[in-house]
């Protein structure tokens, strides 16, 4: 764990290490499954993604799939961060139908930097948040419990991948 090289998921006891792992023009794609660890999401329940941005990076991609196909099956959040134009989106694909969810005005993240994504599911939408500051509440256009993989690609390093039930943080 903290290494380029392993992408890791806690939740429920569980730990899953990262299935599939491929390298592009110096960017990982990793795909990691979290449907043994998140059974249903509750409100309150939280996602949250460590990471470091190296001080070149250039993009992050993180995102929740309802399936382990990223090019056919429905994403249910993707969250997308451009460290040179310094934007930050969120898209949904349904039916291999695009949304863009928002576009961010702020932008969190800081190269040579470390950054924390949360993810808390509300019922009725999912808060995100990042390094503690609230960025978007995003209605689902995917049902959050048909996630079965979360997908990161990045020249980052992604540190830990949580899964924090609500009731477990009371």
């Amino acid at each position: 764990m903290g290494s380029n090289n392993s992408v890791n998921i806690n939740g429920h006891g569980n730990h899953i290490s990262s299935f599939s792992r491929a390298r592009r023009a110096g960017s990982t794609s990793t795909c990691v499954s979290y449907s043994d660890s998140v059974k249903e999401f509750e409100v309150g329940d939280l996602v949250e993604v460590t990471l470091f941005v190296p001080e070149r990076g250039r993009g992050l991609n993180i995102g929740f799939l309802a399936g382990i196909d990223k090019r056919e099956d429905d994403i249910a959040l993707l969250i997308s961060a451009d460290f040179f134009t310094k934007q930050l989106n969120f898209y949904a694909r349904k039916g291999q139908r695009w949304d863009t969810l928002q576009t961010s005005e702020k932008f969190p993240f800081e190269q040579g930097g470390k950054g924390v994504i949360q993810i808390k599911y509300m019922g009725s939408h999912n808060q995100v948040s990042v390094n503690g500051q609230e960025i978007a509440n995003l209605k689902h256009r995917v049902d959050p419990n048909s996630v079965q993989t979360i997908f990161v690609e990045s020249d980052v390093r992604v540190e830990r991948i949580d899964y924090r039930p609500f009731k477990e943080r009371q």
